[in-house]
C-alpha cells in the first residue's frame, strides 16, 4: 500500500509547519509521509524547540539540519 503524502506549509517553516509535522509524526506515526517547508528561509524559531522538547516529542527534521 502506498503511503499519503501531508505538507504543513508557512510563511518561514522556523515554527508551525515544524510544530504541525512533528505531531502529525507523532499521532500518524509512520503510516504516512510528513513534511513542513515555507516559502521563505527563517530558520528554527528557539521558542518552538524549547517547547518540543518539553513536550518529549521527536525533534523535527529541520532541527536536525534537514529541510
Amino acid at each position: 500500500m502506498n503511503k499519503k503524502t501531508i505538507y504543513f506549509i508557512c510563511t518561514g517553516n522556523a515554527c508551525r509547519s515544524q510544530m504541525a509535522e512533528g505531531w502529525a509524526h507523532k499521532i500518524l506515526g509512520d503510516n504516512w509521509n510528513v513534511y513542513s517547508a515555507g516559502i521563505e528561509t527563517h530558520g528554527v524559531n528557539p521558542k518552538a524547540v524549547e517547547a518540543y522538547v518539553r513536550g518529549r516529542y521527536r525533534y523535527f527534521k529541520s532541527y536536525l539540519g534537514f529541510n
